[in-house]
């Protein structure tokens, strides 16, 4: 399955779960983020959720333990992360029987089934769905990029929200949505809180309608009004108060120090690098002026700096990620850092 940079930048352990001791964790997957120490839930048919489980430790490896059928995980520092700790070692317990997530979740043809332990909001403006493609290369990550080829996502409307007939799921109702690697939904959950779901598909199968409840339901659709169809927003504008916040959620300083240092860091310190001298790989002399930074998101693997491994734990491309007012937000983050 894929799961998109920004929700986790380093992937290091996975917990299978088969206790029912576990509660709401039982029979699901646990795919452990070394970084920003948490687990990411991983449901068994075709899709993950995010879970609110952080911990103050690295995470480097977990295992349930067979006498009480909690998951348990142990971890120390080894390279950039945002834990408090150097080490520890700590327990995931389940408090309650519904972690809010579906129970089941997939994308069909004619839209994306939900399935809640309580019911679902039937309300189209409690969802958005997004999607995009990934490049396969041998650089380390990729960008996104829409199904014309172009960086970038695309979005679609959810026309209508409709019951299944036996109670237990909704299906948003999704017209002309196109096959893509990277599915991103977000819905309003009980507590009016958004949350986001992430589907790793390539094809979509057509609703098995007996199955789920929905023989005797029309869903068909008309064409949505220019109206209905949402656009994109206005991008934020260009801040260092910005750039310090994406520098943060994508996981830049894991890799890149504030204050010099090099150690513990796979990339170069940003403190001093706007308008300092590079020499790269191949014997070439840059300035870090705008042009260079902007290019070293968008493909780094262009111009790697002398004595740094572009390959396997180097830096993957934002493009069709960042927008250029995020790329100039960094910039100005990056020009504070004298």
């Amino acid at each position: 399955m894929w799961l998109p940079h920004r929700i986790a930048q380093s992937a290091i352990d996975q917990v299978w779960v088969r206790d029912v001791r576990a509660g709401p964790l039982h029979d699901s997957l646990l795919f452990v983020d070394y970084y920003r120490p948490r687990v990411i839930k991983v449901l068994p048919w075709i899709e993950g959720g995010e879970m609110t489980a952080a911990f103050r430790t690295p995470l480097l490896k977990g295992a349930v333990n067979p006498a009480d059928g909690q998951v348990y995980f142990v971890g120390m520092q080894i390279w950039g992360s945002t834990a408090e700790r150097l080490e520890g070692l700590c327990r995931l317990r389940a408090l309650t029987d519904d972690d809010g997530l579906p129970v089941r979740a997939r994308v069909f043809r004619e839209g994306v089934y939900l399935e809640f332990r309580d019911e679902a909001s039937l309300q189209p403006d409690d969802y958005r769905l997004r999607g995009w493609n990934y490049h396969r290369s041998a650089e380390y990550g990729s960008g996104q990029f829409r199904t014309d080829g172009e960086p970038g996502v695309e979005t679609w409307p959810v026309a209508r929200v409709v019951r299944a007939g036996n109670g237990h799921g909704v299906l948003l109702v999704v017209p002309d949505a196109r096959p893509l690697m990277q599915w991103e939904l977000s819905y309003v959950d009980g507590a009016r809180e958004w949350r986001e779901l992430y589907f790793s598909q390539s094809v979509t199968p057509s609703l098995p309608r007996e199955r789920l409840g929905f023989v005797d339901l029309d869903l068909s659709v008309t064409a949505l009004a220019s109206s209905e169809v949402e656009t994109p927003s206005t991008a934020p504008a260009a801040s260092l108060q910005r750039g310090r916040e994406l520098a943060t959620r994508f996981g830049c300083v894991g890799c890149h120090s504030l204050d010099g240092s090099t150690e513990g860091k796979s990339g170069p310190t940003w403190r001093g690098l706007f308008g300092s001298l590079r020499r790269l790989q191949d014997g070439r002399e840059v300035v870090a002026d705008e042009v260079y930074l902007h290019r070293a998101i968008l493909d780094p693997a262009e111009d790697v700096v002398e004595g740094y491994y572009p390959g396997e734990g180097g830096m993957p491309s934002y493009r069709g990620i960042f927008t250029y007012e995020d790329l100039e937000s960094l910039t100005l983050y990056l020009r504070s850092l004298e």
